[in-house]
């Protein structure tokens, strides 16, 4: 089940999280700064900006991660092995490249910053059941021809190594239907990923949006509402929670109380420096964001016009 909620108060939300944790071990989250946003990575819009055929986006996914091989070491003390693709996606991810991963976190609350961090709109949690999801993707996995060439044992590859050696079977193959998504990780993390707990959903068809590799995988076709006040998580596969912008300041003071930042979250002078935003969120006024919300110039028409010289 694919279930939607909106919760406006921040102690609701709190509940929200304790029930879901309580349900089942192992959820993934994933925080977006606009609630109407899909989940998609970066190669597959950019594909579709491009307007790159599906047919040819896993050749331009594999030429670009053979030319990243072939001259990173210039820039890398240690590069990985050549032959461990999900590490060299993760290096080329963590540095700003194109590619098949989607950014997730094991924190709820790493989410949720990374969800009002910056919103200007109502923002959303992304919350899959990872344990249900390996044990779908487990099932698909083994019917898929490409696994069985490859000689990959699914369950122990997605139980014990992180699903690295079935996600990578796909990498380069441009006649695999199959839509399922894999949680990944590569087995040496970087810095930031280790703090930010990261972990990423790598899709196996780049013909679709990830989303609709889930909905295909799980085989339904659009977001149930859902009702907090009963929940049956149990039953839930993945759940978009809606967070309106009425309560992002509330939250982000309490997720800075808890030392959620992004300076905690980014090590570094960038993240230092990144964090200092905080510093005008503090004096935001909700008033003046619902003016902005409902299409009026808010606060914005009261400045004092400055002429050019």
């Amino acid at each position: 089940m694919f279930c939607e909620a909106t919760i406006e108060k921040w102690e609701t939300i709190q509940g929200f999280f304790s029930g879901l944790s309580k349900s089942a071990p192992g959820w993934i989250f994933r925080g977006h700064a606009d609630s109407t946003w899909v989940l998609n990575t970066s190669l597959q819009r950019t594909a579709a900006n491009y307007e790159i055929t599906p047919r040819a986006l896993p050749h331009a996914e594999w030429s670009m991660l053979t030319m990243f091989k072939r001259r990173a070491h210039h820039y890398l003390q240690q590069p990985p092995k050549e032959e461990d693709d999900i590490e060299w996606l993760s290096i080329l991810q963590h540095h700003g490249g194109i590619t098949r991963l989607l950014d997730c976190t094991r924190s709820f609350y790493i989410a949720l910053f990374f969800a009002l961090e910056s919103s200007l709109t109502d923002a959303c949690v992304w919350c899959i059941s990872a344990e249900r999801l390996k044990a779908k993707a487990s099932g698909l996995l083994t019917k898929a021809r490409l696994i069985h060439t490859r000689k990959v044992n699914v369950e122990d590859d997605l139980n014990y190594h992180e699903g690295r050696d079935s996600a990578q079977a796909f990498i380069g193959f441009p006649d695999v239907n199959n839509n399922i998504v894999i949680p990944v990780t590569p087995y040496r993390l970087n810095e930031r990923m280790a703090i930010q707990q990261g972990i990423f959903l790598f899709p196996t068809n780049l013909a679709i949006t990830l989303e609709d590799n889930l909905y295909s995988m799980f085989d339904v076709h659009s977001m149930d509402p859902l009702n907090w006040l009963t929940p049956y998580w149990d039953d839930c596969n993945v759940i978009k929670l809606i967070i309106p912008i009425d309560c992002h300041k509330e939250i982000l003071t309490d997720l800075h109380r808890m030392n959620i930042t992004a300076a905690s979250l980014f090590p570094g002078l960038d993240g230092f420096a990144r964090s200092l935003k905080y510093n005008l969120r503090i004096f935001e006024d909700p008033e003046e964001r619902k003016k902005f919300r409902k299409g009026s110039t808010g606060i914005l028409a009261k400045l004092p016009k400055v002429g050019k010289s």
